[in-house]
């Protein structure tokens, strides 16, 4: 019961917020031309300002899990390997193995990523 609580408090807020977007896009507030100026100013702009300070302000000491790092290091260089001899047997274009590998590689740390940060704010940030 707690993560539906957890999970509901996280996804509240998005929505409420895509939702009052889509009603101001709706009521047409806002041009095409704004809303991608906007776009392009939080990805670019707020985005990393909000990363820079949350990084800046957590407690390493009290975040940093050695196992988890250790798990996700083996795991991406174990299936790393496994790609270097498994994709060329299948694509027979070279340009495409380094693209195919270079994909799975960023959607895979991308997912660890995700995962860490998911376990660790169940872990350390319980309602």
């Amino acid at each position: 019961m707690d993560n539906l609580i957890l999970s509901f408090n996280v996804v509240t807020p998005l929505c409420f917020v895509m939702a009052i977007g889509y009603f101001l896009k709706y009521m047409k507030m806002f041009d095409e031309n704004s809303l991608k100026v906007m776009n392009n100013v939080t990805f670019k702009v707020f985005l990393p300002c909000l990363l820079f300070y949350n990084i800046y302000t957590t407690d390493m000491g009290s975040v940093f899990n050695l196992k988890l790092l250790i798990f996700a290091t083996v795991s991406i260089l174990v299936l790393f390997t496994f790609l270097f001899f498994f994709i060329p047997k299948i694509e027979k274009d070279n340009e495409r193995i380094i693209f195919d590998i270079r994909i799975i590689l960023k959607k895979l740390t991308n997912n660890l990523s995700a995962f860490y940060l998911f376990t660790h704010r169940l872990c350390y940030y319980s309602i």
